[in-house]
């Protein structure tokens, strides 16, 4: 029970650095490649709209501001943590288990 209650928050918190980690890293690709695109001389202004398209698809409607949602999105990762939904019970998880193992070796001493 001990051991679980020291890995189980442990998983949680692994879990939550990775799926985070993938994300982050998904979005600043997506968006050096927007920035590139943006930037190039050699593309003319007319072809840069459907080259984005091509190349880097928007994952927001129309009714976002085009990349906005992607931006927003990258900075709120890099700030704070958004879902820690499977971190929060794996670490709940972990404090039951070394609860329950403190009580069991409370109780067995007497």
């Amino acid at each position: 029970m001990t051991l679980l209650g020291g890995g189980l928050p442990a998983m949680g918190l692994y879990f939550a650095w990775r799926d985070f980690g993938t994300r982050r890293k998904e979005l600043q690709a997506k968006l050096e490649r927007v920035d590139q695109i943006m930037s190039d001389p050699a593309i003319p202004d007319a072809d840069k709209s459907s080259r984005l398209e091509q190349e880097a698809p928007p994952e927001g409607s129309w009714t976002d501001v085009l990349y906005g949602r992607e931006y927003l999105q990258l900075q709120l990762l890099k700030q704070t943590v958004p879902d820690i939904s499977r971190p929060a019970v794996l670490a709940g998880l972990g404090l039951l288990c070394s609860t329950t193992a403190g009580l069991l070796s409370i109780w067995a001493d007497m």
